[in-house]
């Protein structure tokens, strides 16, 4: 075949310009993101009911959608949230689940449940998770002057108006843009305040308001009047259409006909706001901008650029300001990979040079690179493949092999060439001599990193893409190795012969024969050296720190509050504000958003009017490192109640990875099912837990204090008072009453009949009417008292629970457990069950050593096919232990966690590293069926094979030498995955150098020897 190819370049040329053709194409639909579009199996349930207590939508509304939702098929957990105003229900399915299906039944079991539910209650909002859900940014619009004040004023309501009927429409009118969630506007309503001396003088009373305004909605239909050959339309409708017909609304009283302005007071004021956004000091209205998941980011970004142009030409009052760009992380992640690809691409043509000796090679494999990179993009096309870190950085894996792969053949070329034999055979016979162990190579290291896939949960997902990715680029640099380099190599070079590449190893080769003679002379000195570097993996695995991901250094963080006190918005602004001001001269933006947000879809827990989110981006990673200090001296200076935790910005790897557990949690629950746990118990084992664990997170107890409101209904009776009419009364009074609501043109505007009052006495003074018209004073039949309740109200399957996050390092683990569950056990009401990073980060380690152990068991399937032998594989997996030592050491040199990412360059270095010992073996025993001599063969190969090994170890670590110098967003996921394959990969070479022809030697010797004297 390879003769063929050889002797038709023109062909062979043809078909490769013709599949970069393909590539090219195929690159420019692909879509771009920072990650893959995952269907995270996670469905939230958005609870909105303003004005009730948390415990009352727990009691109410929450419990009986959480015992449904139970039902559900593959529910692998439930958790609920509830708070003041609103609560959340995040429903986990089995990774796997068909999230479209698991979406139709819990919208049908909502559905079934909505009939026991409160009537006035909104309709929940039922969303699905998926990464592109997470906003590439957020616009927020604000008047320029500092004049305007949220929900005070006219100005900032039409702003309101403005950016939910105009320029919402209009961005959502883009075609890369899915939806832009809103929030922070505030509506309006008309306000009835009737006159009460005037109301008795007429003899009028509220349900005469309540029953006149609800008969204007009635529509009669129309009717049809002929008129000889015509026929003509009488249209009945009494809607009222504005504030102003409102006005004019007729009422009768005795033989007088009154407008309803005439004894009351009508006005449009704005409906009182549970949330409020601020871009700096300013309120601001909130737009999070989320794309259409098939389309790239960057289209979306131009296409918003010029039309925020727009919107400043249009709308010259308006301030538009952009936050939380996830687009500037997909930018900067990329152009940091491409940088380094291209810096290590320099680096790696250095070494090649300096080893080879000319240009000529060197430059075929630099062709061959991008020639691999754009092939495979047809493939990545065809198999629905995206372009983000996942698939670049497999990409990148394969191009390292693809430079290995030519090392390889290129050397072995020029091998033949020294012995003497022409330009066309050293081609044929250097190029077929390796498709078999660079076959089994390729396999081996795809088979290291299919697996990958085999991992559960949305890990599992996002390396399938990645695997994918490895597969096709292995496979692709494979068939262009075999097939374009040699055609390539013998065009370049058909007027050239000299080759120095041998010359460049005269000052390493002794050096490498007394590194080999010292083994084979101190054997048990080597076993015993081999056998500690083995074991102290076990060491450094113990002593290093677990994580999922790395710390990833940004300049931009969010401060979430929670005041943990029962105040107002207006309170929790102006707190906010004074925390705020400690941010000067260290940020270039801060976006606030107050209290309960009402974006629909953006992901956003539960906030009450108590709870603040503040993000700040600062101007370098030094200045945030600052803040975050200050801002917490601050608030446990000013505000020793509040509970405060400092966030990163919301991100891809962030949304899927992240789960806000501390290292070790405590959750405590009544020992009776069914039962929520007192408050004070609580607050009596968070103390006792304090008292031992002084850095709990926890050392607030988010206690509340409400005042409960409850009705003597036996005594209602005995005085002939309705309970609907008490509960309107109390309605208008505390200004909730809602008669209806008014259309007008697009939009519907709230009827509320009173006006709000915050204080408790002046409400329980007004008074009730009987059936008989004798008026009593509310207080005669309502009683109040002041009740505590945990605020927010956290449960799962399970039930109720009260989380308590400590910071208990993984060693005293088990003492915290048994400590904790001594003081619980004191109450004998509550019991402690435990959760956190430390079970879940060992469950995810643990998983990945089982794929890793697959992928031992694949490769030494292969190994043992290609070499006919079940001991030779053997031989070659015993060096990935001190392999996978050499990258651990590295880690805990560099302070480095043992993490995914660290986790996947231990994988990539396992099949990169085994490569060098296949093709070593494969050698030694060509040599040996050669008639060679054991100790002759393995010191021939080693000298064959001593320079493409050192080619590819250096091309491989000066290749990813960049990552641990690169900075900005996405460097520090890098960083983790090329300490770990540079530390692997030295200690690795060496050990392919040096111990695998030992272990060869060991384990074939007496082999060899019952061969020889059944020869001789």
């Amino acid at each position: 075949m390879i003769k063929f190819l050889i002797n038709k370049p023109i062909g062979v040329g043809t078909t490769y310009f013709a599949l970069l053709l393909l590539g090219i194409v195929a690159f420019f639909k692909m879509p771009v993101s920072l990650l893959p579009d995952i269907d995270i199996p996670e469905i939230s349930v958005k609870i909105d009911y303003a004005d009730a207590s948390g415990r009352q939508i727990e009691n109410n509304i929450v419990e009986k959608l959480r015992v449904n939702l139970l039902q559900l098929n593959n529910l692998k957990d439930i958790s609920t949230n509830s708070v003041d105003g609103c609560a959340e229900i995040i429903l986990k399915f089995n990774y796997g689940t068909k999230i479209n299906y698991a979406f139709q039944q819990a919208s049908e079991q909502v559905e079934k449940t909505m009939v026991y539910l409160p009537k006035d209650m909104p309709y929940p909002v039922i969303t699905k998770s998926s990464i592109s859900s997470i906003p590439l940014f957020y616009l927020h619009c604000s008047y320029k002057t500092d004049s305007v004040t949220a929900g005070s004023t006219k100005n900032f309501r039409d702003l309101s108006s403005l950016i939910t009927k105009v320029i919402k429409k209009r961005v959502e009118q883009l075609r890369e843009v899915a939806i832009a969630d809103i929030s922070g506007t505030v509506g309006t309503q008309i306000e009835i305040i009737p006159d009460k001396l005037k109301m008795n003088a007429f003899g009028i009373s509220e349900n005469d308001i309540i029953n006149k305004i609800k008969s204007q909605e009635i529509n009669f239909g129309n009717i049809s009047i002929n008129n000889g050959n015509y026929q003509y339309t009488l249209k009945t409708s009494q809607n009222i259409k504005d504030i102003n017909e409102l006005k004019k609304l007729l009422f009768k009283s005795g033989n007088q006909i009154l407008k309803f302005e005439d004894f009351a007071e009508i006005k449009l004021t704005d409906q009182t706001p549970h949330g409020l956004t601020f871009s700096g000091n300013k309120p601001a209205v909130s737009l999070a901008v989320i794309k259409q998941s098939d389309t790239q980011a960057g289209d979306l970004m131009k296409n918003i650029d010029i039309l925020l142009k727009e919107f400043e030409k249009d709308y010259p009052e308006i301030t538009f300001e952009m936050s939380k760009n996830q687009n500037l992380m997909i930018e900067n992640s990329m152009s940091n990979m491409v940088y380094s690809l291209i810096i290590s691409a320099i680096l790696a043509f250095a070494v090649l040079v300096f080893f080879i000796g000319n240009f000529r090679s060197p430059m075929v494999i630099g062709i061959g690179v991008p020639i691999s990179l754009i092939v495979s993009f047809v493939f990545f096309y065809l198999f629905g493949i995206s372009i983000n870190l996942a698939t670049l950085s497999g990409m990148t894996l394969g191009l390292g092999m693809m430079i290995d792969n030519s090392i390889i053949i290129i050397d072995n070329i020029n091998r033949y060439q020294s012995e003497g034999k022409n330009l066309q055979e050293s081609c044929i016979k250097g190029t077929e001599e390796l498709i078999r162990p660079l076959l089994s190579s390729t396999l081996t290291s795809i088979a290291v990193f299919l697996p990958l896939t085999l991992l559960s949960g949305i890990s599992g997902a996002l390396f399938y893409q990645q695997g994918i990715a490895i597969a096709i680029s292995q496979l692709v640099t494979f068939a262009v190795a075999i097939t374009l380099l040699p055609v390539f190599y013998a065009v370049f070079n058909k007027n050239y012969r000299k080759q120095e590449s041998v010359n460049r190893m005269k000052f390493i080769m002794p050096s490498y024969n007394k590194s080999v003679n010292f083994i084979f002379r101190h054997q048990r000195i080597s076993v015993i050296l081999f056998v500690i570097l083995t074991l102290s993996q076990i060491y450094l695995f113990k002593i290093l720190p677990k994580s999922e991901l790395p710390v990833v250094e940004q300049d931009d963080f969010s401060l979430i509050v929670d005041w943990n006190e029962p105040i107002l918005l207006d309170e929790n602004i102006k707190r906010t504000k004074i925390i705020s001001e400690k941010s000067q001269n260290l940020i270039s933006q801060s976006i606030t958003f107050a209290g309960k947000q009402s974006f629909f879809i953006a992901k956003h827990s539960p906030q009450s009017n108590s709870e603040s989110e503040i993000y700040f981006k600062a101007g370098n990673y030094d200045n945030a490192e600052i803040l975050k200090q200050r801002l917490s001296d601050e608030i446990i200076k000013k505000f020793p109640n509040a509970k405060f935790k400092i966030s990163e910005k919301e991100n891809a790897f962030k949304y899927i990875f992240e789960n806000n557990q501390a290292n070790f949690e405590v959750r405590l629950r009544n020992k009776s099912s069914g039962n929520s746990p007192n408050p004070e118990n609580i607050a009596e084992i968070i103390n006792e837990i304090g008292k031992n664990y002084p850095q709990s997170e926890n050392r607030n107890t988010e206690i509340v204090k409400n005042i409960e409101v409850k009705v003597d209904i036996e005594k209602m009776l005995l005085f002939d008072i309705d309970f609907a009419d008490l509960y309107e009364q109390l309605a208008t009074l505390t200004g909730n009453n809602e008669i209806t609501k008014l259309k007008s043109n697009d939009s519907y505007i709230p009827l509320i009949l009173g006006n709000k009052s915050n204080d408790l006495n002046s409400i329980l003074s007004g008074t009730i009417k009987n059936q008989s018209g004798t008026r009593y004073m509310l207080k005669d039949f309502v009683t109040t008292r002041e009740v505590t309740d945990i605020k927010h109200i956290t449960a799962d399957k399970d039930g109720e629970f009260f989380l308590i996050k400590l910071d208990v390092e993984d060693s005293e683990n088990t003492q915290a457990q048994k400590k904790i569950e001594e003081i619980t056990d004191k109450t004998q009401t509550l019991k402690a069950g435990f959760s956190g990073t430390h079970f879940s980060n060992y469950e995810m380690i643990y998983e990945l050593f089982f794929v890793f152990s697959v992928s031992l068991l694949l490769i030494y399937f292969i190994l043992a096919a290609q070499f006919e032998s079940l001991a030779t594989p053997a031989i070659i997996l015993l060096e990935i232990p001190i392999d996978v030592a050499g990258s651990l050491l590295f880690l805990y040199i560099f302070d480095m966690s043992i993490n995914v990412m660290s986790l996947i360059g231990i994988i990539v270095l396992i099949g990169i590293v085994i490569n060098d010992s296949i093709l070593k073996i494969d050698t030694i025993n060509q040599l040996v069926m050669e008639k060679a001599g054991l100790l002759h063969a393995i010191k021939k190969a080693g000298h064959q094979r001593l320079q493409p090994i050192l080619m590819t170890a250096f091309t491989t670590v000066f290749a990813t030498f960049p990552f641990l110098f690169i900075s900005g967003a996405g460097s520090d996921l890098q960083k983790p995955l090329a300490v770990s394959l540079i530390g692997g990969m030295l200690v690795g070479t060496i050990v392919s150098l040096t111990y695998i022809p030992f272990f060869y030697y060991l384990l074939t010797r007496k082999k060899h020897i019952e061969k020889k004297i059944a020869n001789d």
